[in-house]
């Protein structure tokens, strides 16, 4: 199996490549590119690893044939399309938590360093100016600090300066109040902070809602001689309006550490707010510690090979969320739908348009998605274009696109397994399985109950249920040269379909390897006594989530 090529865009610390060190992975680092010149290599790539500096826009996504995963070694992923990633079901990651001390170690610097004047200060001295008495600052102790997007930056921020004696406002729809009560923070609305506030520190990501966010009626709005802090996002403030703010002296000081445009040489507003001197300006410091920059690399670079040995990341933006915890339960029963999916299609030579799944006993308390994704895959293996990825960023659309039904069902409790998926289309037709010390088991298919791996080339094969007929299989397949490593033979159970006979029985065949000839299939079905016969070929053991079809 050739490597997976995986491209590294922007600087990754050395050592956080390590997790693509196997042989598996063939990684090339080429930076700087422009957006033509990354058009022109990346049909060639599977991953794509970035940071900030390179923009993966919607041409750029067009032109990545065999694209599964991007990665960004940090938190935000404004320099991705990510709504065209998500069409494609190209999966986004990112690492929102490698550089979070990181980032508000520095929220919390440059607090102290606007209200001491720091800047000025070494500025001064290197000059051989001693400005003491013109440099008298202010105390944070005391002082209200406010904080905008109470995520785990500005959680981190908020335990520092309440350390530093600071009493803390924050503003955040989606915070969470016992979090808030055991930091000792105020939560409430955007206005209260911006009254309220000595001190402003921006944490959210930058959308279209908050673009500008904080402009020239919010700046008004707070006290005379306040301080505002950005660490987060260029464009969460309004640079003109700022600019203003502190020439009329209302705004105090500020510091800022991001910029609409970066570098930001080339801005006449963010030139004129580095130029003045109540601004300590950084170029983007935020995730710069030896620390943080390894973290986000190793985090990112083990998602991309999760993804690309087919497991589930940790942190896919345009996914659904996943713990660590639930994500080991995942794993098998994702392997295990995509299995039943396929087996589905090959063995009863139908395609429902309507399929319930149910989820019972401990499987049905954890996040379905990846299980609908892998479910979806499974089916869609035979009928869907080469090149079609389905996976759990896309898979609604494909059902919806191929006119797929699913109709989800969780039963918290089963008598039989501790966990039991089941599959039944709208005809009747029905697959149950379970996993085993994470090994998917099939345990019934149709009206019969069996238990068998579904893993290699099954040959399954339907027939009267009569002396000889496991001979006559193997009778077959031995003159093919095919050699058989496993046999299990289920009786009829469960009660069948209308028109089905009673006394029939289920024959699933493990074969070496080797492929059955049409030929043979048609023999082992004209012999007397046998009433059919599928080959089911799985992939390697996988969950669906970026196989190509």
């Amino acid at each position: 199996m050739a490597a997976s090529r995986i491209l590294i865009a922007d600087p990754l610390s050395t050592s956080g490549l390590e997790p693509l060190s196997d042989s598996q992975f063939s990684v090339d680092v080429k930076l700087g590119l422009s957006e033509q010149q990354l058009c022109d290599i990346i049909p060639s790539y599977n991953a794509l690893v970035v940071r900030s500096e390179t923009k993966v826009t919607a041409k750029v996504l067009a032109a990545a044939k065999n694209l599964k995963i991007i990665g960004r070694a940090g938190v935000g992923v404004d320099n991705i399309d990510v709504d065209a990633a998500t069409k494609m079901g190209v999966m986004v990651v990112n690492s929102p938590d490698g550089n979070v001390v990181a980032a508000a170690e520095l929220t919390l610097g440059l607090v102290l360093a606007a209200a001491r004047n720091l800047g000025r200060a070494a500025a001064g001295m290197k000059e051989r100016k001693w400005e003491r008495k013109s440099l008298v600052g202010v105390q944070v102790a005391g002082k209200v600090l406010g904080i905008v997007g109470f995520g785990k930056v500005g959680q981190h921020v908020a335990r520092g300066a309440v350390g530093m004696g600071m009493k803390v406002l924050a503003m955040d729809p989606y915070a969470s109040p016992s979090i808030a009560a055991q930091l000792s923070v105020k939560l409430t609305t955007l206005p209260e902070v911006l009254k309220t506030a000595d001190f402003l520190t921006l944490h959210t990501p930058l959308l279209p809602s908050t673009r500008n966010m904080i402009s020239t009626k919010q700046l008004a709005n707070m006290k005379p001689g306040h301080i505002i802090i950005n660490v987060a996002r260029g464009g969460l403030i309004d640079e003109d309006a700022l600019l203003k703010s502190l020439e009329s002296g209302h705004t105090r000081s500020a510091a800022l550490d991001v910029f609409p445009q970066e570098p930001p040489f080339s801005s006449a507003s963010s030139i004129a707010l580095l130029a003045h001197k109540n601004v300590i300006a950084t170029p983007h410091l935020g995730a710069s510690t030896a620390e943080a920059q390894h973290a986000v690399a190793v985090d990112v670079t083990e998602q991309i090979r999760d993804v690309l040995l087919d497991q589930l990341p940790r942190s896919a933006v345009n996914a659904p969320p996943i713990s660590s915890a639930d994500l080991d339960k995942i794993t098998p029963y994702a392997r295990l739908l995509e299995a039943m999916g396929q087996l589905y299609t090959a063995h009863f030579q139908r395609h429902p348009a309507t399929y319930e799944l149910v989820f019972s006993g401990a499987i049905a308390s954890v996040p379905t998605a990846p299980l609908f994704a892998a479910l979806i895959n499974g089916l869609t293996k035979s009928i869907s274009a080469r090149g079609t990825t389905v996976n759990v960023v896309n898979a609604h659309l494909v059902a919806k696109e191929r006119g797929i039904v699913v109709q989800e069902r969780k039963v918290p409790e089963d008598t039989t397994y501790s966990s039991l998926v089941t599959v039944r289309g709208d005809d009747g037709d029905v697959i149950q399985g379970f996993c085993s010390e994470g090994v998917p088991q099939i345990v019934r298919i149709g009206a019969f109950e069996t238990s068998f791996v579904p893993d290699g080339t099954l040959l399954i094969a339907r027939n009267f249920d009569r002396p000889g007929m496991i001979g006559v299989v193997g009778r077959i397949l031995g003159g093919e040269g095919l050699n058989i490593k496993s046999m299990t033979v289920a009786a009829r159970k469960f009660k069948g379909k209308a028109g089905e006979k009673e006394g029939d029985a289920l024959m699933i065949v493990g074969l070496d390897s080797g492929k059955v000839r049409s030929g043979a299939l048609k023999e082992i079905e004209a012999t007397n006594g046998m009433l059919s016969a599928q080959v089911v070929r799985f992939a390697a053991p996988g969950i669906g989530l970026t196989a190509k079809l």
